[in-house]
């Protein structure tokens, strides 16, 4: 009979509970999460789990950066973070899986939540200009085109233009390895919900996911965001093709 998994299995608290850890943060002190104390000290469960969390996306960068802060070093701390973020969606995926009978409805080709701007890492984006400067000048061309269009808008103005992204080829993403934390983090158990969302964006129509995911992982991008300026690497947030623009110097 298959055993249960534990506690222990959950990618976050194996991030954060290495034995190396603490002496990692030791070693490069990180800023402490905007968690009210109070929360932590009575024990407070989701204070917890978000502290978890941020500790797990910082010392997931802080194992890479250790001794290097070069280029390879920061896209291998990259990778990592990406990795953890990958983790714990399948967890969730898992668990929904088995205790609500509910698997997520996110497949290739479907394509309806690439057409919202989103924002990243500038890391993340870093990670992305040698994949640009290797390729012809069409996909440069689409990313400046992107940009004309969006220039001065708000997040939400960017969304309702519902363009594609210029990373989108065939309704697939033709990065999907190396593709932002918030693509890899957004879910969706329903695309009939997504459909609706696509061409009816002003009924707002409530997209089923997983309640803890977003709140979580975006305690895990701010660990890992602390985690690389604590190291003195630059590290900012902003919108996703603007940095990828800013990183190629086009």
């Amino acid at each position: 009979m298959a055993s249960k998994r534990s506690r222990q299995d959950h990618p976050i608290q194996e991030a954060a509970s290495r034995e190396d850890t603490v002496e990692l943060f030791k070693q490069f002190p990180v800023e402490n999460p905007s968690i009210p104390g109070h929360l932590l000290e009575r024990g407070d469960p989701e204070a917890l789990r978000a502290a978890m969390s941020y500790r797990a996306g910082a010392a997931v960068v802080l194992r890479e950066l250790r001794a290097s802060t070069d280029a390879p070093a920061i896209k291998s701390a990259v990778r990592r973070f990406h990795e953890l973020v990958d983790a714990f969606i399948r967890h969730e995926e898992h668990d929904a899986a088995k205790l609500a009978k509910m698997s997520f409805a996110c497949k290739k080709g479907c394509s309806y939540c690439c057409h919202a701007s989103i924002q990243c890492l500038s890391v993340e984006a870093l990670t992305l200009a040698s994949y640009v400067d290797r390729h012809d000048d069409e996909l440069k061309s689409r990313l400046l085109a992107y940009q004309a269009q969006t220039s001065g808008l708000s997040e939400s103005e960017r969304d309702r233009l519902r363009l594609p992204c210029p990373f989108l080829v065939n309704d697939s993403c033709s990065i999907y390895h190396a593709r932002p934390e918030r693509c890899r983090s957004f879910h969706s158990f329903d695309v009939g919900r997504c459909r609706d969302h696509f061409f009816h964006p002003e009924s707002e129509p409530r997209i089923p996911q997983i309640r803890q995911v977003g709140s979580l992982v975006h305690w895990i991008v701010a660990g890992a965001q602390a985690a690389f300026v604590a190291r003195g690497v630059e590290c900012e947030k902003g919108e996703f093709i603007d940095l990828v623009l800013t990183e190629i110097q086009v």
